[in-house]
């Protein structure tokens, strides 16, 4: 082409051939040349080039109305021949589609829960602004941090830093709630600042949020509770009662919150003004002005110029210089409290970071595995579209236009598993959010961000899956085609091919590791002996009237012959909730040590069935003696750095008031996930208590039920009734655990099978290649077996070179999971070997009835075939 214009500037001879390319340069370009020439030669070099510009400027629009047209014309044909060869190849075709529609399905709902987890109370106005205050004490041996700070820290915040623009404080609990002479047993009871509703993005359906929290005895409350308590009735002005400090406090509400979001880390019920406090508190002057009484929650939103960074190194050293307790202050976004919420003493997490990470993974696996499939498919099928692409080359068209042409295939494929990917998931999002213990509607697919993420992935898979083979297919020289020579410039594609089943193999194999081992890591933690019994456990709330008759309540109890014992303490084995700084002999003063107290009646240790390796148990029916004894358990001794702990002196607060009686084997007080601490139990009277502990004999738990429940209101009328099964509390520190160990042996479930897919079609084609193969095999005396032989032994070699590459990348991803606990298994070499067995059986499920047909097919008609 560049002969016809070769007396042309370059730039302007690149611009005619590519606005004229293929067959209208050839129409055209003899006119172009004949003109450019003839005023070259007239007029000079100069005027030739402007003429010349000025004619192909005009004919511009003429140009682009003709690629325009042509380019429908082109997509309409491409259209034409990908159904076409859709229809023809059926079963591939149905293979390629349910593999994507699959992966494309498991990684939107995975995608969909990933995005809902990230997006926890990111609706609140400059959430980017709001952190919690946290504290760390200083020189511990157990980290020291918590979550709770004391009602001075934020009117102090606001006095001492100008950065910060608010500082609010919130107290939660559970209480019990009388409203029109019925009680109820209600958690999400939070005290809070008025200014908590301008901090965050909480607004009021029915009153005022300026004046909503602003006096004291003021309640607001959600939609929930307002249907619950007074239904169709205006709630403003109406009277609820709460039970708190051995008495009711009547409050009256001001207010109605509108539709809490699924996705916060804050979980009231009820908003009462924080002022109620000063009239309810035992003691409120030390209680709101001194530092120490950190069971309270502080949240500051900085201004807008303000570097987090720095706050926080200012805070740093805050907490020495204001109340000298060794305490440094940090700041944690809130946008992380949920994922990454875990403090010393103060709930974990509900979910971990690190399960997101790997949710993530399996999603990327399973959508590389559905494009892997129809790779594998396409190129195995090379010689069936090698004329075509030899065709279209030689009436013109080039290697761009094939790239296009196969990408596009793969483009709109993948846009149609994502319309039958819709479907499905309307379908499955609801049960699928029930497992995964979240509300998730379709209606999170709308959100502009998803749509992106969508839009994204699908097209994303599209040029995944048909990036390779369109650039293999292209290569072609059509010379070579129409001689039967399929000579590609981009490789071997069966080594390829191969390589891509082997990855298919490994993927497969580490998903099935993973979620063996997930299952045992589950099992282990609830089978494990945690040092205590558990099972048949009651525990029940107190008010003030239950401590005063505790005792004559045990004995009305204990005359049920199903009773096994009864006690009363400040909490049980999994909540303790009260951790002080202990003293003994010794003890460095420089030193901080916060250990959990379990303070109990003398029944504590029998009920829960403590083992005691040392010492003596709290003697029974021996109340003569008011010395304080202390049971501690081996960490606590460790601790303390004893050999011989019996007799020696210890206490709490600075003061040595009792002596160790006694040491128990450690028990568990919250997840696997953590140490076994320092504990000590105490033998405390019933200003501590609040709780009853009732071990029943496992048989007529209803009757049992409505007998104690009949003895507890006979004492006290006024309290609601209500009660935890202990089992139950433990069950729930690992029911992430089993609801992410569940959705993820589905989703490797569908990625086995979407493997099984991809290897069944290949099976099928290799076997239909090879059918004269077969029967020249077969006429020349080979048995069925040894026919089987030949098509399973290259997938039996893919599977075991996939599974030793997955063996070890399982092994460190386990490895670090498994890290997350402090008392975990260990990867059993027989979970990798069974991952492979299994990896076998799936193979051979895979091709068996396609080798099968092949080894059983009559030699006379494989060769009439041929």
């Amino acid at each position: 082409m560049s002969r016809e214009f070769r007396n042309m500037p370059g730039l302007l001879k690149w611009f005619v051939e590519t606005m004229l390319s293929g067959s209208r340069l050839d129409q055209v370009s003899g006119d172009f040349e004949e003109e450019y020439n003839e005023i070259l030669r007239d007029s000079g070099y100069f005027k030739a080039n402007y003429r010349m510009i000025g004619q192909i400027l005009k004919a511009i629009p003429s140009l682009i109305e003709i690629m325009f047209y042509g380019s429908i014309a082109m997509l309409r044909n491409y259209l034409k021949i990908m159904f076409r060869n859709l229809s023809k190849q059926k079963l591939y075709s149905f293979i390629n589609l349910s593999g994507l529609t699959l992966g494309m399905t498991c990684s939107i709902l995975i995608f969909i829960f990933i995005r809902y987890e990230l997006s926890y109370d990111r609706f609140h106005d400059d959430t980017d602004d709001i952190f919690r205050i946290v504290l760390q004490q200083r020189q511990t041996d157990n980290n020291g941090w918590w979550y709770g700070t004391s009602a001075i820290m934020a009117p102090t915040l606001l006095q001492d830093f100008p950065d910060i623009e608010y500082a609010v404080r919130y107290s939660s609990g559970s209480y019990n709630i009388k409203c029109n002479n019925e009680k109820f047993w209600e958690s999400g009871f939070f005290f809070a600042d008025p200014e908590f509703l301008d901090l965050f993005e909480f607004p009021l359906e029915i009153g005022d949020p300026e004046y909503a929290l602003k006096e004291p005895n003021s309640v607001v409350i959600t939609k929930e509770m307002k249907e619950k308590y007074f239904d169709d009735v205006d709630p403003l002005g109406e009277v609820l009662e709460q039970y708190y400090n051995g008495k009711y406090h009547t409050f009256m509400v001001t207010g109605v919150l509108k539709d809490i979001p699924e996705n916060t880390h804050f979980d009231f019920k009820f908003l009462a003004s924080f002022e109620s406090l000063r009239t309810m508190v035992a003691n409120p002057h030390d209680w709101f002005t001194k530092w120490g009484y950190n069971n309270l929650s502080t949240f500051v939103k900085i201004r807008k110029y303000v570097d987090p960074f720095i706050l926080e190194e200012k805070l740093s050293d805050y907490g020495y210089m204001v109340n000298t307790m060794n305490v440094s202050y940090h700041i944690q976004p809130v946008t992380n409290i949920h994922l990454q919420g875990k403090t010393f003493g103060g709930a974990e997490a509900e979910r971990d970071l690190g399960n997101i990470y790997i949710f993530a993974a399996v999603a990327v696996f399973i959508i590389i595995i559905a494009c892997f499939n129809y790779i594998n498919l396409t190129t195995a099928r090379f010689k069936k579209r090698a004329k075509e692409v030899g065709m279209r080359k030689v009436i013109g068209a080039g290697r761009g236009q094939i790239i296009l042409q196969f990408l596009g295939e793969s483009v709109v494929m993948s846009f149609t598993a994502l319309a039958f990917s819709t479907l499905i998931i309307a379908i499955l999002i609801k049960p699928f959010g029930i497992t995964i213990g979240r509300e998730l509607s379709l209606k999170s697919m709308a959100d502009p961000g998803m749509l992106v993420l969508l839009i994204s992935l699908t097209l994303l898979t599209g040029i995944i899956s048909g990036i390779y083979p369109s650039l293999f297919l292209s290569s072609f020289q059509p010379a070579k085609i129409i001689k039967g020579v399929f000579a590609s410039s981009t490789g071997n594609p069966s080594f390829f091919r191969n390589s891509l089943v082997t990855i298919q193999f490994g993927i497969s194999t580490i998903l099935i590791i993973c979620i063996m081992l997930t299952l045992n890591q589950l099992n282990y933690m609830k089978t494990k002996k945690i040092g205590y019994e558990k099972e048949h456990i009651i525990i029940l709330g107190m008010g003030d009237d239950i401590k005063k008759e505790h005792k004559t309540i045990r004995s009305e109890l204990m005359k049920n012959p199903d009773i096994m014992n009864v006690s009363a303490s400040a909490g049980s084995p999994v909540s303790i909730g009260w951790y002080e700084k202990p003293v003994w002999r010794g003890l460095d003063p420089n030193k901080n040590i916060f250990i959990p107290r379990l303070v109990g009646d003398r029944n504590i240790v029998d009920l829960y069935g403590f083992e005691l390796i040392e010492g003596r148990n709290f003697h029974v029916n021996d109340e003569s003696n008011s010395e304080v004894e202390y049971i501690l358990n081996e960490t606590a001794v460790k601790t303390a750095g004893w050999d011989d702990p019996i007799g020696k002196d210890f206490g709490f607060r600075g003061e040595l008031n009792g002596k160790v009686i006694g040491v128990v084997k450690d028990f568990h007080t919250s997840s696997m996930r953590r140490e076994i601490g320092p504990v000590v139990i105490e033998l405390g009277d019933l200003y501590y208590f609040y709780c009853l502990s009732i071990k029943v004999s496992g048989s007529n738990i209803p009757e049992n039920l409505e007998y104690i429940k009949k003895v507890y209101e006979s004492f006290s009328p006024e309290f609601a009734f209500n009660f935890t099964f202990l089992d139950e509390t433990v069950d729930d520190f690992y029911r992430n655990e089993e609801r992410l160990s569940t959705v993820f042996g589905y989703f490797t479930a569908l990625a086995i099978f979407i493997t099984c897919l991809g290897l069944f079609g290949l099976a099928s084609f290799t076997t239909e290649s090879r059918r004269k193969e077969v029967g020249v095999k077969k006429v020349l005396g080979a048995a069925v077996s040894q026919i089987v032989g030949i098509f399973i032994r290259e997938f039996i070699l893919l599977m075991i070179v996939g599974n030793a590459i997955a063996w070890p990348v399982a092994y460190y991803a386990m490895d670090k999971w498994l890290q997350n606990f402090a008392y975990s298994i260990k990867p059993d070499i027989m979970v990798f070997a069974a991952a492979s067995v299994i990896s076998l059986l799936i193979t051979v499920f895979s091709i068996g009835y396609q080798v099968l047909r092949a080894a059983y097919v009559n030699p006379i008609e494989s060769l009439r075939y041929e």
